[in-house]
């Protein structure tokens, strides 16, 4: 369903990032958040 609209992006956009990836962490309870 639409619930995984979200992640589905996060998983994209981690894709792409390629070696920067590991730049967007998971909040757990909250959501995501782009460190640098």
């Amino acid at each position: 369903g639409d619930d995984r609209t979200v992640d589905t992006h996060i998983k994209m956009l981690r894709h792409n990032l390629g070696p920067y990836r590991d730049f967007i962490t998971t909040v757990r309870g909250m959501g995501y958040k782009f460190e640098a």
